[in-house]
């Protein structure tokens, strides 16, 4: 996993710690967990980190699966998990209360600790730049499987300054599962929204999902409700709305709802429910190793320069992806357009109309749970005046599951740059050391 620059107000660092502190005294005495992308899954269900994942933090099949499912564990539940049959009186009273309060007894509690090297060619000093990261997660299930919890947050790294977003933690939010019988799963909270295929890639990047003009990004987390529902085992559908903050003041932010959707299709492989399919063990077929995702999501708001005056943002997106035996093929497209002079009901002038592509495509091969290998390639052009190329070849080593080293080149050529209206060009490397626990 690529180190992330998160941060919180400096100010505010100490309500953080001790609020966390209350959390994890909280957590102590009341929750338990079937943890997500975190290492507490793996003791709650007694099984290795790669059940869910390639190398971490990369979801497998299984791991979309358990996730889609508001953390809950699809099919049928490991031996190691099953409630014993015979139990003394004693025994049965000793656990009545967590029966009745449907709070499962594990400790729902993971942390991750990273620091980066980076050499940067357009610095003075190349190499004297050095990231650290600390953040502590949790997530799972409880009240009989029926309310999954998602928490992350940054405790401290080198950067102190978190930029057009209120005090708060990165993402909190629960997911009521079938509420009222209904067959969606609701959620609720601080997130980011369910647009792309993939959370995260080996190579240390996400697959585009638009340009960042005006600070506007459709990945950030926000405040929200998202609706998401399984058509079928392998239709995924999603909708949703974001409370957008579109202030750079946190203390006097203007919110706007933005709205969004999304639906997903898989072909072989595990459906959305962590089913395989059925294979001749007699006549050997490509389908029993090849898996195909697609992906379409659109994305209608506002962004703003910290003026109060709200400019009409769309992003139109594609996305593929193609899995074979131990190589993943990831391929994106996202279209968008920025009107930086007209808000909500004001017609677009066109001279002031930002148009945006972006498009990426990335390679991983996994040759053991040890080593892995990924080469990406993104393209962005912004009105035609703002053209970058990048190209990011990674690798990876995990001596553990849980620690993982990851070395990755990214040479990014920019002819045409808005900015300065020269060409540039910037090499950067990274050297990244992440322990999960």
């Amino acid at each position: 996993m690529g180190i992330r620059k998160c941060s919180t107000h400096a100010t505010g660092f100490g309500a953080v710690t001790t609020a966390l502190t209350l959390l994890f005294l909280v957590l102590s005495c009341f929750w338990a967990t079937r943890a997500q992308a975190i290492a507490a899954f793996s003791r709650e269900y007694k099984t290795e980190c790669t059940t869910c994942h390639t190398i971490f933090p990369q979801l497998n099949e299984f791991g979309e699966a358990f996730e889609k499912n508001g953390f809950i564990w699809p099919g049928a539940v490991p031996l190691s998990k099953k409630v014993k049959v015979a139990q003394t009186e004693e025994e049965r009273k000793s656990a009545e209360f967590i029966h009745l309060s449907g709070i499962p007894a594990t400790l729902p509690l993971s942390a991750s600790l990273g620091v980066s090297y980076l050499y940067d060619d357009t610095k003075e000093d190349d190499f004297d730049q050095k990231f650290f990261s600390a953040q502590i997660l949790s997530g799972g299930a409880f009240g009989g499987d029926r309310i999954g919890f998602w928490f992350n947050e940054s405790l401290g790294n080198q950067d102190t300054t978190r930029t057009n977003s209120l005090s708060g933690p990165s993402q909190v939010y629960f997911i009521a599962r079938h509420p009222l019988g209904i067959p969606v799963h609701l959620k609720a909270g601080r997130f980011s929204p369910d647009l792309s295929l993939w959370k995260t890639s080996l190579s240390g990047r996400l697959i585009s999902m638009g340009a960042n003009i005006d600070g506007f990004t459709v990945t950030g987390a926000q405040s929200g409700l998202e609706l998401s529902s399984f058509l079928g085992p392998r239709v995924l559908a999603v909708v949703g709305v974001n409370d957008r903050n579109n202030s750079a003041d946190a203390k006097n932010p203007h919110s706007v709802n933005d709205v969004y959707g999304r639906v997903g299709v898989k072909i072989g492989g595990a459906d959305y429910h962590g089913k395989e399919p059925d294979v001749d063990l007699d006549k050997d077929s490509v389908w029993d190793y090849l898996s195909v995702s697609l992906s379409a999501f659109g994305y209608s708001g506002s962004s703003s320069k910290g003026d109060g005056v709200d400019h009409d943002v769309t992003r139109l997106g594609l996305e593929a992806g193609v899995n074979y035996k131990k190589l993943l093929l990831m391929f994106g497209a996202t279209f968008g357009d920025n009107d930086q002079s007209a808000g909500w009901g004001v017609a677009a002038d066109k001279d002031t109309e930002l148009k945006s592509t972006a498009l990426s495509a990335e390679v991983n091969y996994v040759f053991n749970a040890k080593y892995a290998a990924a080469l990406r390639y993104d393209y962005l052009d912004v009105d035609g005046k703002d053209l970058r190329t990048i190209v990011t070849p990674a690798v990876i080593y995990a001596p553990l599951q849980s620690f993982k080293l990851r070395l990755s080149v990214a040479i990014d050529s920019n002819p045409t740059s808005a900015a300065t209206d020269k060409a540039e060009s910037n090499t950067t490397a990274s050297l990244s050391a992440t322990l999960s626990f």
